[in-house]
């Protein structure tokens, strides 16, 4: 007799879970996956406006609550976020100052590293379009 995976309690002969369980389980993975694409457009939102992040941080907060969105994730969504935000400003082939300089804000604000923003090699397109801007307006 196994135990169910999800809840720990007899799941019968041969099992390894409830239906039950595994239904409760999948629906709130789906709630978890919408709370990490609502947090990634907010910060997409936060990077692309104006105002101070301040308010992204109490909204982050509040959709991992209300969506399961584990605390942990928090640093590789806003590295994600980061990065969804540098393809978007290079579409037009420039990182303009005002682009860098709220990437460069949002990276401060959020302590991320180096190696957190570049692991997808977008710090390093950032780095290659200021040297490009450079030489571009001499």
């Amino acid at each position: 007799m196994g135990n169910c995976k999800y809840c720990g309690k007899p799941a019968g002969f041969l099992r390894s879970k409830h239906a039950e369980c595994e239904e409760k389980h999948q629906q709130r993975e789906l709630v978890i996956q919408g709370g990490r694409q609502r947090i990634a457009l907010d910060i997409l939102r936060a990077i692309k406006g104006s105002e101070s992040f301040d308010s992204l941080e109490k909204t982050i907060t509040e959709i991992e609550q209300s969506s399961f969105v584990p605390q942990t994730e928090r640093k590789a969504l806003l590295a994600k976020g980061w990065e969804n935000s540098v393809e978007q400003f290079l579409e037009d082939g420039i990182l303009d100052t005002t682009e860098g300089k709220r990437l460069t804000e949002f990276k401060e604000r959020f302590a991320l590293s180096q190696s957190e923003l570049d692991r997808n090699g977008a710090l390093t397109k950032t780095a290659k379009a200021a040297v490009l801007r450079t030489f571009s307006t001499v």
